[in-house]
């Protein structure tokens, strides 16, 4: 049984390019969210949270109407759907193809250049991007974006998502770190502990059960997904038998490929808790490219950070993100065991 999933990360390992823009490192008290609005160096712009926590914003191409582009720190290279691409002529180099590794498939795609691409009051002059085929069905529904904004542009920036005002601020690196208060909640990012190959992308280690499990901060994924062996639960091991059993039972056709759903209570990262969240539980066949192998694997999606303020900074290599009821609730030791719970 596969499950194909709408919001997968891509790797694109042919083109990969980490920003290396120095800036200030020094704090300012005065450098608070606050001030953010009132500078002109800052590209402020409203964002939506579509699904279970996939991040929208307004992309302008070649100065045409605004066009949907996903928010995606799990693609190292921004890219065009096809139907995009064609509606704005824009032909990719055929001799010129980038290899795509995602969670169920991978391949190759043609680049091709945008003249301009506008983000807010940021533009990007003969930006080269990814055409990409459309996105395959996830169930019934299904958010089709125009596009993605992969860490090719994010990583030249500090990005504070404000949930309250539903706005999302790029932030150059050259403008000094923010301060915020003493509660917000630290998630340190971390090198890829499976490959000394980073291709710019982000790391954090979540704690579910009692086990440390590296997880790539994928924005672009609308779903938590947790690869077989990162847990070791009887009700998980009870299930994959399970699944095989009926498998078997079915006439065994293929490869046993099991994808199956848990609901996760009360796990952290860093100094954040989350209550209850929603994984998918699958082998990802496709990204060797990240080392995984038979290694414990976590994509943390979007909907760890949707409805909560937070502050991405991949210079200083850190994630604050604001308290909520529930973290509140664990600092008054009102927190239970961590359990998994199988649909």
């Amino acid at each position: 049984m596969r499950i194909t999933f709408v919001f997968c990360l891509f790797v694109f390992f042919s083109l990969v390019s980490v920003s290396c823009q120095s800036g200030f490192t020094a704090r300012s008290k005065d450098w608070t969210p606050d001030k953010l609005l009132n500078n002109d160096r800052v590209h402020s712009l409203p964002f939506e949270v579509v699904g279970a926590g996939l991040f929208v914003i307004d992309v302008q191409l070649n100065n045409g109407q605004p066009e949907k582009f996903l928010i995606d720190t799990g693609a190292t290279k921004s890219a065009v759907f096809q139907e995009l691409a064609n509606e704005y002529q824009l032909v990719g180099f055929e001799d010129s193809k980038v290899v795509i590794h995602g969670m169920t498939a991978k391949g190759t795609k043609p680049r091709t250049t945008i003249k301009n691409l506008r983000i807010a009051s940021l533009e990007l002059s003969e930006f080269e991007v990814v055409i990409l085929g459309q996105r395959e069905k996830f169930g019934e529904e299904i958010y089709r974006p125009d596009g993605i904004i992969g860490m090719d542009v994010l990583s030249d920036y500090r990005i504070y998502v404000d949930a309250e005002l539903l706005l999302l601020h790029l932030i150059p690196r050259s403008l000094p770190p923010l301060n915020f208060p003493s509660n917000w909640r630290l998630i340190q990012l971390k090198p890829n502990p499976y490959s000394e190959v980073n291709y710019g992308l982000n790391f954090i280690e979540l704690r579910i059960g009692n086990r440390l499990v590296p997880a790539l901060l994928d924005t672009g994924s609308e779903f938590n997904i947790i690869n077989w062996d990162s847990l070791h639960f009887p009700q998980l091991k009870a299930m994959r038998k399970r699944m095989r059993e009926d498998w078997l039972i079915k006439g065994a056709i293929g490869e046993f490929d099991p994808v199956s759903q848990i609901k996760v209570e009360n796990f952290r990262g860093g100094q954040k808790w989350w209550e209850e969240r929603i994984f998918y539980v699958m082998n990802f066949d496709n990204l060797d490219i990240l080392g995984i192998e038979q290694n414990p694997f976590v994509i943390a999606g979007g909907n760890l950070l949707a409805g909560n303020s937070f502050y991405l900074d991949f210079e200083t290599q850190m994630l604050l993100i604001k308290p909520d009821d529930y973290d509140r609730k664990v600092s008054l030791g009102r927190r239970d065991g961590i359990v998994v719970q199988v649909e």
